[in-house]
C-alpha cells in the first residue's frame, strides 16, 4: 500500500520545510520531489540479480544451464512470494538482451506475485530498449511509485515507513548511452538530496545498483570513489548490486557491498536482508528448484534432480574453461587434470561463499602452477590471486547494527 503525496498539499509543505530545516537555508538543497510514500514498514527484502530472462533460442544466453532459465526464475519468484517477503529488488540484467518480449515476459511473472517489487536497470536490460520505454514498462515496479526520480538518469528512490531504497542507474555514460557508468552533476546533486532527506527523517538507506562499487573488479566504474565517499558521509550501511555473476561481500568505511550472484547459475541462489530497528542481517538462500518442480507436476529428470544436475553442469563448465586455456600449450594430461581440479574448486568455493575457509587449500593445490602457466596472457591469470584476497567470512552472512 502507498500514499499519494501529491493530493496532500499540507504534507508537501511539511516535506519542503523539513528539508530546509536541516540545510539551514534552501539555497544549497532543493526540496525533495513529490511522489509516493508507502505506508508500511519493510522487514524482509529479497534480492535477485542477473536472471538474464530469455525468450526464443535459449542457447544464446550466458549461462551453462540456459535450458532451464525460465524454470529457475519461476521457482525463485514463487519461493520469495511464499516466504513472507515484503520487498523484492531485481538488481539488473533481469533480461538477457533487453528485447521488448523479454521485458514483457518478466513483467507477466511479476504480476503473479503478492510482493512489492523494485527494478534496477542493468546493461543487458537497456541493450534494445530506450530509457523512456524502460521506465514506462516498469511503472508498477519502482518508477510509478517512486518518492523521487532523477531526470538525468533512470535513478530513483522509494520510501517506506522505516527505509529508503535508492536505485542508482549505473549503466549510462555521459551521453546517456549504455556503457561505462558516468553520473552527471545533476545526478550527484539528486542523490545527495535524497540522502539528506533520509538522514533528517531517520530512515535507514539501502542503495541498489547493477555495477559494483567496492570490489577490485569494478575498475571501469571511474566515479565509484566519489559515490562511496557520499554514501559513507551519510552513513549508508548497505549497497546491493550484481553484474559479476558471483557472490561477494566488500567493505569501504562503514559501507557494506553485497554482490549478488547470478541467480540462474551455480549455486542458484539469491540474497535476503532482514531488518528491525536495531540490526540488519544479510544472508544467501538457495532456490529449491526440485520442490518447485514436484509441486508444479514437472516430469523432467533435470528438474526433479536439479541439485545433482547443477553440480554436474557446473563441473563441466569449469573443465571446459581450462581446456580452452590449455589449447596450444605444452602441458601433460596429469597437469591438465590438476589445473581443472584447482579451477573447479576455486570457482565452487567462491560461488558458495566459503573461499575464505579454503585459501590455503587453493594456494597449495598441486594444480596452481599449471593453471597459472596455461592462463598466462588472459584475465584468468590474475583471477585466483584476486579472489583469494577478496574472500571474506561475511560472504556466508553478516549483520549490521543500525544507528538509533
Amino acid at each position: 500500500a502507498y500514499t499519494v503525496i501529491m493530493k496532500q498539499n499540507i504534507y508537501t509543505k511539511i516535506m519542503i520545510s523539513s528539508v530546509c530545516i536541516f540545510s539551514l537555508s534552501c539555497t544549497s538543497v532543493q526540496p525533495v520531489s513529490s511522489g509516493y510514500v508507502h505506508d508500511k514498514a519493510i522487514h524482509k527484502i529479497s534480492v535477485l540479480s542477473d536472471t538474464h530472462l530469455q525468450t526464443g533460442n535459449l542457447s544464446d544466453g550466458i549461462s551453462y544451464i540456459n535450458a532451464w532459465n525460465h524454470e529457475i526464475i519461476e521457482a525463485a519468484l514463487d519461493q520469495i512470494d511464499a516466504d513472507d517477503t515484503d520487498l523484492l529488488i531485481l538488481c539488473g540484467d533481469n533480461t538477457n538482451s533487453g528485447k521488448k518480449e523479454e521485458h514483457e515476459e518478466l513483467i507477466s511473472l511479476l504480476k503473479e506475485m503478492d510482493v512489492d517489487v523494485i527494478v534496477v536497470p542493468g546493461n543487458h536490460d537497456l541493450g534494445m530498449t530506450e530509457t523512456d520505454d524502460f521506465e514506462k514498462m516498469y511503472r508498477m515496479y519502482g518508477y510509478g511509485t517512486a518518492f523521487s526520480k532523477d531526470t538525468a538518469s533512470l535513478s530513483y528512490c522509494t520510501v517506506y515507513d522505516n527505509v529508503m531504497i535508492v536505485v542508482l542507474d549505473t549503466n549510462q555514460d555521459a551521453n546517456g548511452k549504455t556503457g561505462i557508468p558516468e553520473f552527471t552533476e545533476q545526478t550527484f546533486d539528486w542523490l545527495e538530496q535524497q540522502l539528506q532527506y533520509a538522514q533528517h527523517e531517520n530512515l535507514t538507506v539501502i542503495c541498489a545498483g547493477h555495477y559494483p562499487l567496492i570490489t577490485r573488479q569494478s575498475g571501469e566504474f571511474t566515479q565509484k570513489k566519489r559515490i562511496m565517499r557520499l554514501l559513507n558521509q551519510y552513513e549508508v550501511p548497505l549497497y546491493v548490486c550484481g553484474h559479476l555473476h558471483y557472490h561477494a561481500v566488500n567493505d569501504n568505511g562503514n559501507l557494506k557491498e553485497v554482490v549478488v550472484s547470478q541467480t540462474t547459475s551455480y549455486p542458484v541462489s539469491y540474497s535476503t536482508i532482514e531488518m528491525n530497528e536495531e540490526v540488519m542481517g544479510v544472508s544467501s538462500v538457495a532456490v529449491d528448484v526440485e520442490s518447485w518442480a514436484k509441486n508444479n507436476g514437472r516430469k523432467e529428470t533435470e528438474l526433479l534432480n536439479f541439485n545433482s544436475y547443477l553440480q554436474t553442469q557446473f563441473a563441466r563448465k569449469c573443465e571446459d574453461v581450462v581446456s580452452v586455456l590449455a589449447e596450444g600449450k605444452e602441458i601433460s594430461q596429469a597437469d591438465l587434470l590438476l589445473a581443472q581440479d584447482l579451477f573447479y574448486k576455486a570457482m565452487k568455493y567462491r560461488s558458495d561463499g566459503t573461499l575464505h575457509a579454503h585459501r590455503e587449500e587453493i594456494r597449495n593445490h598441486n594444480g596452481y602452477s599449471a593453471f597459472q602457466i596455461i592462463s598466462e596472457g588472459t584475465i584468468w591469470n590474475t583471477w585466483i590471486p584476486l579472489v583469494l584476497v577478496e574472500a571474506d567470512p561475511d560472504t556466508e552472512g553478516f549483520s549490521i547494527e543500525l544507528k538509533p
